[in-house]
């Protein structure tokens, strides 16, 4: 009998990725007067929040201990690298005129105005939205070593992450050979300064229970990239791999905090690393120059980084092009989630493809009669006048509990005649890139009929006005999507063709995409998981673009319907009716440890990053552009409708990926640890540098880099060698 399950069926979506989302969705989020937009300091998502007061956040982590100051996790740029800032700014990590800093809420608009701050831009917050997959991605050559020196594995590499609901203790994240824990640094992030935490240790591992039992995804996404327990057949791809594992409450300059700790470590062991983001953001410029992008290219200088596409290939969320003849063009919006039509709320992130300003009326749409009965004009905005920050409201309680008053907010009768809410918008034009930028913000719900129940009747729009042929683009956030006013030009289209991770538009990053590799898994009791996706195709909730400016986007493909990997176990002991939907549990290293089945982008990502770690154990000197370039360039042409531009440019070609590294190396010809065919002894058991450095002396050998370098036997320490006597050589891995 078969029987379809989801894992978590109250956010099906979001068991497949984590997506960002802004926080001010509910009323009392909202902030127009004490956080103003300055001079294009600020960006407008600034001038519209400030941070939630989260009723399941218990109060040490919203609030000092120190100061009982609230605080929001920011980026900011600077003029100049080396300048001060006041003791009440907590800088987590500088990075050239880039610094990552909490920053309490009621000083955010006197740091914006300090003479040495460029640009602050944040406050976005994340919410959690193997073994056939193996044989999709010619993983088998590579665990087979086919015409390879070795079986490749990640010894000597570092592979990252930055997710939530991590389970450093699960089976997964042990050495398999000695038992002893991967996981060699775990770093979370909280709310305020005082609630970071830095274990480094194996026994400070040791009694970490979880980051948030409440959550799961990073134990997944981590078994995936790195998960070395062979007593199943779900383990990860770089099994011997030294692991960071990062967490937090998800907020963006949090993300790239915990990125900074990855990098850290590698560097302080001095082995490369890749690092996995299964993380998506749909707000943004999506060209590469917002401050979270910009400080991306600056890590990925030093390691791979592979992110998540998203999971809305399916969603009408993106609407772009040329203003018809008549200059405008109008939209609506509707819940995403469930499609009900008597509620929105969310953001649509509107940018002009150059300073020029658009304007904008706030609309009302009726259903049923496919009519807009409401228009609400925003203020003109001009070229000498491009900073707006003006709310809508149906009632004046809704315009002061956003902060607003008459000089910047309208009660409006027309808009309370239907619906019950304020809409935002706040423009800039952004300094980063030059481009005329509208956030247009809305919470409203239908009125109750007669009955009390709301009516499904109205929903709120939007007309984007400009000079005809200009050219605008615009993201919906995760809970709302598009759909066009009846009777209103259509020539400006509302598509999913676009609908993706402005995270992904760094410049030198892996965008990764996700294709189905089963769609049947077992269960716990013995019966059978399904899903509607086809085997060897890509999966339709992948996100694509592809018409995107940077690049067409994703940049590969990788299994991620239906990957199984670890599942937390502190997430299974808090709920444990999720227990049927366990592919396996297995008692090992005195506990339970369980697996279990997701779909989405946030599976394929790590599967990339895993291989990513295998070509650089086969060329530690391969820099973080020569593996990115190894994996784009030797994508598969697929064979499940390889004309759909989900795929990107292709699908991951695992061994092609790792033939390609060694080839530039020059030491693809290079036996490993054979040492019988140059007469030499066994090498030293334990190999440690010492004992290579002494066995190299013994024998006469010389060693070098795979690239040819010269290195001495006392400079030896973690990495790939070549021992070398005349025209032999092996390859060896400390």
């Amino acid at each position: 009998m078969n029987r379809s399950i989801q894992l978590l069926p109250y956010i099906k979506h979001l068991s497949r990725c984590v997506s960002l989302i802004t926080p001010m969705l509910l009323l009392t989020t909202m902030l127009m007067t004490s956080i103003q937009a300055d001079g294009r300091k600020l960006s407008p998502m600034l001038t519209q929040m400030r941070m939630p007061q989260e009723p399941d956040l218990s109060p040490d982590h919203v609030h000092s201990e120190r100061t009982g100051k609230s605080y929001l996790p920011l980026i900011i740029k600077l003029h100049d690298a080396d300048v001060t800032l006041p003791e009440s700014v907590s800088i987590i990590h500088r990075r050239g005129v880039f610094l990552l800093a909490y920053v309490p809420v009621d000083e955010i608009q006197a740091v914006s105005q300090l003479g040495v701050i460029s640009r602050i831009e944040g406050g976005q917050v994340c919410t959690p939205v193997l073994n056939e997959a193996r044989r999709f991605t010619s993983y088998p050559e590579v665990e087979q070593a086919v015409g390879l020196p070795e079986v490749y594995t990640g010894k000597g590499v570092v592979t990252g992450f930055t997710d939530i609901g991590f389970d450093p203790n699960h089976a997964a994240f042990r050495d398999p050979t000695t038992g002893e824990r991967r996981v060699k640094l775990l770093t979370d992030y909280g709310l305020s300064p005082g609630s970071c935490t830095r274990l480094d240790t194996p026994a400070e591992i040791a009694d970490w229970s979880t980051d948030d039992a409440d959550q799961w995804h990073g134990t997944h996404v981590a078994g995936i990239m790195a998960g070395g327990y062979k007593d199943n057949p779900y383990w990860g791809i770089a099994t011997e791999s030294d692991i960071v594992g990062t967490t937090s409450v998800l907020y963006d300059a949090l993300l790239l905090a915990g990125m900074e700790d990855v990098v850290g470590y590698a560097r302080e062991v001095d082995k490369p690393a890749v690092i996995n983001m299964s993380v998506c953001a749909s707000l943004g410029p999506h060209d590469g120059t917002s401050l979270f992008c910009q400080y991306l290219d600056e890590l990925a200088k030093e390691a791979v980084i592979c992110i998540s596409t998203g999971n809305y290939g399916e969603k009408v969320g993106y609407w772009g092009g040329a203003l018809p003849q008549s200059g405008q063009s109008a939209g609506g919006f509707i819940d995403y989630y469930t499609w009900r039509p008597d509620k929105a709320s969310g953001y649509l992130d509107i940018w002009s493809a150059d300073a020029t300003p658009l304007n904008f009326d706030m609309l009302v749409l009726d259903l049923d009669t496919d009519e807009v009965v409401a228009r609400v004009p925003f203020p003109e905005i001009t070229s000498g006048h491009t900073d707006v920050n003006f709310a809508i409201a149906s009632s004046q309680q809704l315009l002061v509990a956003a902060g607003a008053d008459e000089s910047n907010g309208v009660v409006s009768a027309d808009l309370a005649r239907y619906l019950d809410g304020i809409v935002i918008i706040s423009t800039e034009i952004n300094p980063e890139n030059n481009r005329f930028n509208a956030l247009y913000s809305l919470s409203v719900k239908n009125l109750p009929e007669a009955s009390g129940e709301l009516a499904w009747r109205y929903i709120i729009g939007i007309d984007i006005k400009g000079d005809p042929g200009q050219r605008f683009s615009a993201y919906c956030s995760d809970q709302i999507r598009l759909r066009h006013v009846p009777d209103n030009d259509r020539a400006v289209p509302m598509t999913s063709d676009g609908v993706m991770n402005d995270f992904v538009t760094a410049h030198n990053v892996l965008g990764v995409g996700a294709m189905c590799s089963r769609n049947h898994w077992p269960l716990i009791d013995g019966q059978e998981g399904t899903s509607k996706y086809t085997v060897g195709d890509v999966a339709p909730f992948s996100s694509y673009w592809s018409s995107a400016p940077v690049r067409p986007l994703p940049d590969i493909t990788a299994p991620g319907a239906t990957l199984i990997s670890s599942m937390s176990t502190p997430y299974i002991e808090a709920h444990p009716d999720r227990v049927a939907a366990m592919t396996l549990m297995q008692t090992a290293y005195d506990r339970d440890n369980y697996w279990c089945s997701a779909s989405g982008t946030s599976m394929s990502s790590p599967y990339v990053a895993g291989v990513c770690a295998l070509a650089w154990q086969a060329d530690p000197d391969a820099t973080p552009a020569e593996i990115v370039d190894a994996v784009i360039s030797t994508a598969m042409t697929p064979q499940g409708d390889p004309a759909n531009p989900r795929w990107g440019v292709g699908m991951l070609d695992s061994y092609a990926v790792i033939r390609k590294i060694i080839d530039n190396s020059g030491v693809g010809n290079i036996k490993a640890d054979q040492t019988g065919d140059l007469g030499l002894p066994s090498l030293p058991v334990p190999l440690t540098a010492e004992a290579l450095a002494a066995y190299a002396i013994d024998n006469r050998l010389q060693i070098a880099t795979p690239q040819g370098r010269t290195v001495s036997p006392g400079s030896l320490s973690s990495g790939i060698y070549i021992l070398y006597r005349g025209d032999a050589a092996i390859k060896v891995a400390l």
